[in-house]
């Protein structure tokens, strides 16, 4: 399943899809006038729907999720390196550009 977007919403800076969980670096766009959790249970159920029409699947996602803000002082570059070194970390590859569901997407704003 490749990792889709509305421009509108997101900017999506990077993503890991991982056997049991999933990590994304996104910020929302100033005219998206809803809050992460509103874009969250969005992205669950499209999701949901595309996996249980494609593969049958019909319980994908637990019910909350854990955010974490880059605060100012953190650097967005360390924050998506640890995102996309996920499978290297789990030894499931020796570099991240290796494992097909890690993704860098759009520029980080540096």
């Amino acid at each position: 399943m490749e990792f889709r977007r509305d421009a509108k919403e997101i900017k999506l800076f990077c993503y890991c899809i991982m056997p049991d969980h999933l990590h994304i670096l996104l910020s929302l766009n100033a005219d998206y006038n809803k809050g992460l959790q509103n874009w969250v249970l969005a992205f669950k159920h499209y999701t949901s729907r595309v996996i249980n029409q494609s593969h049958g699947i019909k319980s994908l996602w637990q019910k909350n999720f854990y955010d974490y803000i880059v605060r100012k002082e953190e650097s967005l570059l360390k924050v998506a390196k640890y995102i996309v070194n996920n499978p290297v970390r789990k030894s499931m590859v020796s570099i991240w550009e290796e494992y097909p569901h890690s993704r860098m997407v759009d520029p980080l704003p540096l």
